[in-house]
């Protein structure tokens, strides 16, 4: 996969529906249209996980997540296997774990990002 790809992209192309990495797996996407990414609504502010209010987004697939599902956000490393946000080593966002991959030293990094020299 390369980047910006539809492959990678968070939202469907067609149907503009959250899919995270891979095909969108959306029964009712019609191949056929495009949409226009301006127009896609606004998600829900709950918590991806539970349902509670979420006060933390990931800045790439504008996911939320409530405080307690947002513990180690402001790290770079994984700080516990049920750790779901945390912040690129690269641009420094705070990004969910369906937009991350570790790179070679274990550290959280964008899906947008390459391996960079620095990181080597």
């Amino acid at each position: 996969m390369t980047r910006n790809t539809p492959e990678i992209l968070p939202y469907c192309q067609h149907c503009g529906k959250f899919k995270g990495v891979g095909i969108c797996t959306n029964p009712n996407c019609d191949k056929t249209k495009r949409v226009d990414f301006g127009t896609i609504p606004d998600v829900s502010n709950e918590c991806i996980i539970c349902s509670a209010e979420g006060e933390h987004r990931c800045s790439h697939c504008g996911l939320f997540y409530c405080n307690r599902h947002a513990l180690g956000k402001e790290k770079s490393r994984l700080m516990s296997v049920n750790q779901h946000l945390g912040t690129c080593v690269v641009c420094s966002k705070v990004i969910c774990e369906q937009c991350w991959i570790f790179n070679n030293k274990g550290l959280i990094t964008c899906l947008v990002h390459l391996e960079s020299k620095e990181l080597k």
